[in-house]
């Protein structure tokens, strides 16, 4: 989950196909939470495609948080195995 703080719809999230959006419909103020984006799917490389490509989406303050998702990503143990 990616929390967006102070960040305005960007209808180009939605294209991903990994992702989901849920919109507060608040209005936009600087540290204000105003939605999330959920990434799902049993693909890890998927995922972090998906993540690189939202990191383009979004502004750079967003670059070390998306950093440490795919690097908890990339070393959780698998539910598979």
């Amino acid at each position: 989950m990616i929390n967006l703080i102070g960040t305005a719809l960007n209808p180009a999230w939605l294209s991903l196909p990994l992702v989901h959006l849920h919109w507060y419909e608040k209005d936009l103020r600087p540290a204000r939470k105003v939605g999330h984006l959920n990434l799902c799917s049993n693909n890890r490389e998927a995922i972090k495609n998906s993540l690189n490509t939202i990191q383009t989406l979004l502004p750079s303050e967003y670059n070390d948080s998306i950093g440490w998702l795919n690097t908890k990503l990339m070393h959780s143990p698998r539910h598979d195995e």
